[in-house]
């Protein structure tokens, strides 16, 4: 599916870009005011990242952008380190 397409089919009120550029918050830090239960988005990308037009595609379509940490991932890799971001950050709220 071509990028700006699959932001375009985004209907939650939650939207976050993982961007390895730029001087983002941490994804854990932006979701912390997220309630539990409500749906969001993650936009990772491919390796060597985002293009600029990209980005500016993605927050014309109110996604944030985001950062994973001061490490750069691998494409596999990020998709499972934010969503181990998001379940410790929401299992914590649960405990």
């Amino acid at each position: 599916m071509v990028f700006s397409s699959a932001i375009a089919t985004v209907t939650t009120n939650y939207r976050y870009l993982c961007a390895a550029r730029g001087d983002n918050p941490h994804l854990i830090k932006a979701i912390s005011c997220v309630p539990i239960g409500a749906e969001i988005a993650i936009a990772i990308g491919s390796e060597g990242g985002w293009t600029d037009a990209e980005i500016e595609s993605a927050i014309a379509a109110e996604f944030q952008c985001v950062s994973l940490g001061s490490r750069v991932l691998r494409a596999v890799t990020a998709p499972i380190v934010a969503l181990s971001m998001i379940a410790a950050a929401f299992e914590a709220e649960n405990n």
